[in-house]
């Protein structure tokens, strides 16, 4: 299979868990999906906010926080950058464990 096609499928698969959480109904294997994507088009940020978004949903907080943060740093000056940052402040709140290694969010 060649590397557009596969690309394809993958990001077929991730849609259809989109779908699912949409629905309320997190698809589990949505964000593998996301992840098997992110590997093949490691500089594609707009699949980390996918990602981030499906992980949000599925209330994986401290995942989504690492993909808005994966994100943020492919595409520093994207549009809603600020709105991620918001996301992620949401997302950690006063009493969230921040993840690892990952870098604040305060000025």
């Amino acid at each position: 299979m060649s590397g557009a096609v596969r690309i394809v499928v993958i990001l077929f698969g991730a849609v259809v868990g989109g779908l699912w959480v949409t629905r309320a109904e997190p698809m589990a294997d949505g964000a593998e999906a996301y992840r098997r994507a992110i590997a093949l088009r490691q500089d594609d940020g707009s699949l980390c906010r996918s990602l981030a978004i499906n992980l949000q949903r599925s209330g994986r907080s401290a995942d989504a926080i690492r993909a808005y943060q994966d994100y943020l740093r492919l595409m520093p000056g994207a549009a809603d950058a600020e709105q991620i940052k918001g996301r992620i402040a949401t997302l950690e709140g006063p009493a969230a464990p921040r993840p690892a290694g990952a870098p604040s969010t305060t000025r």
